[in-house]
């Protein structure tokens, strides 16, 4: 009948039960293939991080402040073009003052008097000047004085390929003989790009006396 209740026997499950492990139960140990792809991760990490410190130290350095380029010049002896060797005072005059106005810049060295005028008379190539006296830049020039009106021209030459690089003709009034001294070395500073800043308190081309007969007297004796 269908109301007498079912005496079938129940038969046991043939599937083996699968254990379910607690929840505070540590997590299984990572694969092979997960441990290498963290260390790859953290390769990739490492290696960013030393590209940015590396691009970092780049600029630091590329816009660290410089020092400002010095030249070094020799200036060599005025050429007396009068004929007359009366005359080379004129041009020795004007070779001292050009040597004491350049050292006066902060960005210029300039060898000596005593050693620029060991070549006086003597023609040399520029290139050979600047490796027997060490100096990037060779000031040459001559003088020429006519009455009262003086002439200059001066040319500076690069030692390293002997190229002139800036040259001047300058004709004046002897009595403005100051004012042309202080135009050839801010031309010359000019050329070679440095600041007129002069070390000290001093001008450029200080006038020791404002009586052109009593520098000219100077320069005689």
């Amino acid at each position: 009948p269908a109301d007498e209740p079912d005496e079938s026997p129940v038969q046991a499950s043939t599937q083996p039960a699968v254990a379910t492990p607690p929840a505070d139960a540590p997590a299984p140990p990572a694969g092979p293939g997960v441990t290498v792809k963290r260390a790859r991760s953290w390769l990739y990490v490492a290696a960013l991080s030393l590209l940015i410190v590396a691009a970092g130290g780049y600029w630091a350095w590329s816009h660290r402040p410089r020092a400002p380029e010095v030249h070094t010049v020799a200036v060599l002896p005025m050429v007396n073009l009068t004929g007359d060797t009366a005359n080379d005072y004129v041009g020795d005059g004007m070779t001292e003052e050009l040597i004491d106005a350049l050292s006066r810049l902060q960005g210029l060295r300039v060898t000596s008097r005593g050693v620029a005028f060991q070549y006086k008379g003597r023609s040399m190539d520029p290139r050979e000047l600047g490796r027997v006296l060490g100096v990037s830049d060779v000031l040459e020039g001559t003088v020429r004085q006519a009455g009262a009106r003086i002439r200059v021209t001066a040319r500076l030459v690069d030692t390293s390929a002997g190229f002139q690089i800036w040259s001047g003709s300058f004709d004046r009034q002897s009595q403005d003989i100051f004012d042309l001294q202080r135009e050839i070395a801010e031309s010359i500073a000019g050329a070679l790009r440095v600041p007129l800043g002069v070390r000290g308190q001093t001008p450029l081309s200080p006038r020791y006396t404002s009586n052109v007969q009593v520098y000219d007297l100077y320069l005689k004796s």
